[in-house]
């Protein structure tokens, strides 16, 4: 079995996740289960998902609200995915969750636009400054070529520079 987190991203590509999850969305036998579970400090959430002819997974995280209080802060969601062979059962891989959930959620959003937008965009505007914010401008940028500015909008203008200040050398030079 492998442990697969942030460091085969130089291996992974947009395209090719916005392929993986539309083939996923278009098979038939598709089956998920969730469990949410209290536990002392919060709650684990697990989701069971089936994709017949392509694979099976549990996810579970822990869902603690007070860690962004701790010092040093935690995160408040952290977790695992494992993946099983469909033919035997066993385990597969272990998945960082923080790493799968960054790259499914940028995924779903490249594969909405690739539906609903424009085939060569040149304006992105992304609403908020959270987790995600910098991924999406990344993966957006590398799915669209053609974008030419990248509008950020945050609660307050410190947020939206810390964000645009992270950001790569490349990325950074398209957001106002």
């Amino acid at each position: 079995m492998i442990y697969i987190d942030k460091k085969v991203e130089a291996c992974l590509s947009w395209r090719g996740a916005v392929d993986a999850l539309r083939a996923g969305h278009l098979k038939n036998k598709i089956s998920t289960m969730d469990m949410l579970t209290t536990i002392r400090n919060g709650e684990i959430l697990t989701r069971a998902a089936s994709i017949e002819d392509l694979g099976s997974g549990i996810k579970s995280v822990t869902i603690i609200p007070e860690n962004k209080t701790r010092t040093p802060s935690v995160p408040t969601i952290q977790g695992l995915f494992i993946l099983f062979d469909e033919g035997d059962g066993r385990p597969l891989a272990l998945i960082d969750g923080a790493f799968l959930t960054k790259w499914k959620t940028i995924a779903d959003s490249l594969l909405g636009a690739s539906l609903l937008a424009r085939p060569e965009p040149e304006i992105l505007t992304v609403c908020g400054t959270g987790a995600i914010a910098a991924g999406l401008i990344e993966g957006y940028q590398d799915y669209y070529p053609s974008l030419k500015e990248v509008r950020l909008w945050g609660r307050t203008e410190a947020s939206a520079v810390r964000l645009r200040d992270g950001l790569s050398e490349k990325a950074s030079r398209q957001v106002s």
